[in-house]
Parts: C-alpha cells; sequence; structure tokens
C-alpha cells in the first residue's frame, strides 16, 4: 500500500509537529494559554530539562509542558489530540500527565505541600465527552457536596473543535475553527490579532527548509519506529483470514519510495517469493495505473536479475466494494491479483468472538490478529470506518498481551492511514 506524504505547508495547528512549533515561540505561547485560561499571564518558561520531550509524531507524543512565572509556579501541560478513543482513554491520560508533572517537582525537592498549581489542556477535533460544548473544565470536588472543593490545585480543560454550544467567546471559537482550517485565507477574514500573530509564526515555519528538514526527518524516525514494531510481529502470520492461500510470511520488508509517498506493506513469504498488499476502496482508475508504477519500483529493488523473482499483488477491497474485475489488461502487460473481499467479512460478529476471547482472558490466535487490522475497513462509507476505528481501537486496547496489542494498533494505523485521516 502506498501512503502519501502530506507536506508541511499542508499541515492544520492541529497537528502535533506544527503546533509544537508555533508553542516553541514563548509570546505566541504566553497568549494562547492566556485565551485558554481566560487569565492575565505575565511571562512563561520551558523547562530545558524537560523529561517529556517526546518526539514521536503521529501518534500525538510530542508534548510542550510550560511554567508560568506567576507566584504559585504553576505548570500546565498542552497537546494536540486527534486519536478519538474511548471516553475513558482521555482523561486517564491527563491524570498520567498530572502525575508526571507532580513527579517533576518532587525529584526536585519539593513536599506535597510544594506542588506546583497544573492545568492539564487538551485541543481536540473530537468531542471527548459527546456534550457538544467547546470546553469541559474539570477540578476535584466532594461527591456529596459538589460546591465543596478539594482544594488540590488540579484542573483538566478540554477544547473541542466540534463544539455547537455559545459556551466560548468569539475569539476562542474562532482559534478552534483555525486549528483545523489553518490556511492564508481563514488568517486574512479572522478579527483575532492572535490568530493573525499565530498565522504569522506558522507562515514562517512552513517556509522554513531548516522546519521542513526536520519534519521530514521526523516522519522517517516514525516510519522506521512502526517497521521496527510490526517487523517481527509479523514473521509467521498469514493471509487466511482473507481467504488466500499463501506462504507464512518471513518478513516485513522495508518501505519502497514512490511518487510522494511509500509502498510500506511488502512481505517476504517463506517460499522467497514477495507480496505487495494493496487496499482499495473501489475500482478506480487512479488505483489501477498506480499498480504499474509500484511493481516497476519493487523490481529495481529487489530483482536480482536471475529468474528467480516471483511477486504477488494482493488487493484487499474495503466494506465499499462487493466485486472486481480479476485482472487489469494494459495491452502489453496484464496485472492479475489475488483479492480479497472485506464485505464478504461479518464484522460485528468477528470483534464479538474476539472480545468474548479477550474477556475470557484467552490469548488471541494469529487470525484474530489480522482481522482485528482491518476490521475499521470492513464497513461501508468514511463516516462508517472512522467509527468502526475507533470502536476497534478501544477493543485492541484490552488486549491484555502486550505483543499482541502493540502488533494490533500499529499494523492497524498503517492499514487503515489511506483511508481515515487522523491529522
Amino acid at each position: 500500500m502506498s501512503n502519501t506524504i502530506k507536506t508541511i505547508k499542508e499541515l492544520n495547528l492541529m497537528d502535533s509537529f506544527l503546533f509544537a512549533k508555533v508553542m516553541a515561540d514563548t509570546e505566541t505561547c504566553r497568549r494562547v494559554l492566556e485565551r485558554i485560561l481566560g487569565a492575565s499571564i505575565r511571562g512563561i518558561s520551558m523547562p530545558a530539562s524537560q523529561r517529556t520531550a517526546d518526539t514521536h509524531y503521529n501518534g500525538n507524543v510530542i508534548r510542550r509542558d510550560i511554567s508560568l512565572n506567576d507566584d504559585r509556579n504553576t505548570v500546565c501541560h498542552v497537546e494536540m489530540e486527534c486519536m478519538n478513543q474511548t471516553e475513558a482513554f482521555l482523561p486517564k491520560k491527563a491524570r498520567y500527565y498530572e502525575e508526571d508533572m507532580d513527579l517533576d517537582a518532587s525529584s526536585a525537592g519539593n513536599g506535597c505541600g510544594e506542588l506546583n498549581k497544573s492545568f492539564v489542556i487538551f485541543i481536540c477535533n473530537f468531542d471527548p465527552f459527546g456534550e457538544r460544548r467547546h470546553i469541559y473544565t474539570f477540578e476535584n470536588r466532594c461527591a456529596e457536596n459538589p460546591s465543596l472543593v478539594l482544594g488540590d490545585d488540579c484542573t483538566k480543560i478540554f477544547l473541542n473543535t466540534k463544539g455547537n454550544m455559545h459556551d466560548v467567546d468569539p475569539e476562542m471559537l474562532e482559534f478552534l475553527s483555525y486549528a483545523e482550517n489553518t490556511t492564508d485565507g481563514f488568517a486574512e477574514q479572522a478579527r483575532s490579532p492572535l490568530i493573525k500573530e499565530i498565522h504569522k509564526k506558522v507562515t514562517e515555519i512552513k517556509e522554513s527548509k531548516d522546519m521542513e528538514a526536520e519534519y521530514i526527518a521526523l516522519l522517517q524516525m516514525e516510519r522506521d519506529a512502526l517497521h521496527e514494531a510490526l517487523a517481527q510481529a509479523y514473521k509467521g502470520k498469514t493471509f487466511s483470514v482473507f481467504g488466500l492461500t499463501l506462504p507464512p510470511i518471513r518478513e516485513l520488508l522495508p518501505a519502497v519510495p514512490v511518487g510522494d509517498g511509500f509502498i510500506d506493506s511488502l512481505f517476504l513469504l517463506e517460499d522467497g517469493t514477495y507480496a505487495v498488499v494493496e487496499y482499495a476502496s473501489g475500482y478506480h482508475k487512479a488505483d489501477i495505473a498506480r499498480y504499474p508504477e509500484h511493481i516497476a519500483e519493487i523490481l529495481k529493488r529487489y530483482d536480482k536479475e536471475d529468474g528467480s523473482f516471483d511477486l504477488r499483488l494482493i488487493i484487499i477491497y474495503t466494506g465499499d466494494v462487493e466485486e472486481a474485475e480479476p485482472s487489469f489488461d494494459f495491452g502489453c502487460l496484464t496485472i492479475r491479483p489475488e483479492q480479497a473481499f472485506l464485505s464478504r467479512m461479518n464484522g460485528e460478529a468477528e470483534s464479538d468472538d474476539i472480545w468474548q476471547k479477550i474477556h475470557s482472558n484467552r490469548l488471541l490466535t494469529d487470525d484474530d490478529l489480522m482481522k482485528l487490522v482491518v476490521l475499521p475497513l470492513a464497513v461501508p462509507g468514511s463516516d462508517e470506518k472512522a467509527q468502526s476505528f475507533d470502536r476497534i481501537l478501544a477493543l485492541a486496547g484490552e488486549i491484555p498481551d502486550e505483543a499482541q496489542r502493540n502488533f494490533v494498533l500499529s499494523a492497524m494505523a498503517l492499514a487503515t492511514k489511506k483511508f481515515i485521516d487522523r491529522e
């Protein structure tokens, strides 16, 4: 499957990389936090020795911890969140970050009475609690008397770009809209001086050759990490769940650059033959036309010209496709792929069966794992795929075996990337 690379100029502010770079400017960051917290902030600083400066990109793990220059040594964690998971996941993630900031303070020798006031802030491109609010603010209160605040100085704020209530001021509403539509046109018509300041910084970042190189390098690091996570996990698995009788997988091969993307589902099988997996949501000429180009790139890299090279093209059709032509005739070239149709998979029954296995503490089989990887694509329609992705993602997160869980989550990200846009 070829995954197209999003260029730095195509990024929205919801993208973790771009957001982190914008927020690295202390004045821009200060003004954004003022707007979110609704309070005047004299100044901010960013700890040079930040333990949480992870560099993972598409998994939304780029983090920004900030200290406010006030009399409480207030600390904030702020990040973009584009992955709609289970309702319970994001609050637990907020709890984890809160504890992580407290650990920083205690590691510096502070006692519990000296812990900093803290804010954990997520800016989401989905509604994390389903109440259509633009902002959800949480603090600890007494269950028996909700007016009694615990006073532990810990606050969690969830901003939602998909809200439709009149619960934030026009400037915040414009900021949330801009986060998903980070364009020159939007910035030009924006009334908020903050949006214009942010967009000036965005433009500088997008036009910087150094930033572009860093962005590309980070994408490559992510791709390498994903390949490393999957390479061993795929070993020995088969395509039998798709109704295909092929030798087991010996190795997931490194991604092959092609056009403006990569062929990143290329396998060496146990019999020494190769198999490239392509996912398709229809019988489209654009898809068909790129197959010869992909085959040519694979030939250039792996054909030793000794007559032994054998490549299988496997097309896995999503739930949108019931049937397709068995071959593609280009006149001088005929391609006969091996086809699988996810529309013939009973996704609900399969996921229920796997749920039962997980909750009865039974180890999942290789076939179960391969099914989970593609189940989000077994339904027709883009919105339905996104909803299915969220359900299967939550189910995969419950797999007790860490190696199996990591395989499914990583392989799902690779298989669904073309069809489910998570920024």
